[in-house]
């Protein structure tokens, strides 16, 4: 997961994966930050959990993954969302319509530049886009 492997330290990866893009999207301290007041969810992951994606493992009820076959590193294994476990080991445990959207400041705020993101650079602190 680049943590485990040494690539990313935690720090970055929750700044890759959590801060960066609430901020990016006019969320900053409503999400991306485990703090009093902020609607943020937490993942706990088995770093040495290696697992094959398919569309049946997915839980977004689309017939399609992009990611199909691919196998990766790291599983999430339980998801808490406001104090409640909507996910645990693979298993959705979620009621249909317990989210809550967030509605964000600027909700086209990755694409900015007209061309797709491709990555980011955690030195910089920003988005690569090509």
């Amino acid at each position: 997961m680049g943590v485990s492997n040494g690539r990313l330290s935690l720090r970055d990866f929750v700044r890759v994966t959590a801060e960066r893009p609430a901020e990016l999207y006019g969320l900053r301290g409503r999400k991306g930050v485990l703090a009093p007041g902020a609607d943020a969810d937490m993942v706990i992951c088995d770093e040495a959990k290696r697992v094959r994606i398919s569309t049946e493992t997915l839980h977004d009820e689309l017939d399609y993954t992009p990611y199909e076959g691919m196998v990766v590193e790291g599983r999430p294994q339980t998801t808490i969302s406001r104090g409640e476990i909507p996910c645990h080991d693979g298993r959705l445990l979620a009621q249909p319509d317990c989210g809550r959207l967030i509605a964000c400041d600027r909700p086209n705020a990755a694409r900015t530049s007209g061309k797709p993101v491709t990555g980011y650079d955690v030195t910089q602190n920003r988005l690569i886009m090509r």
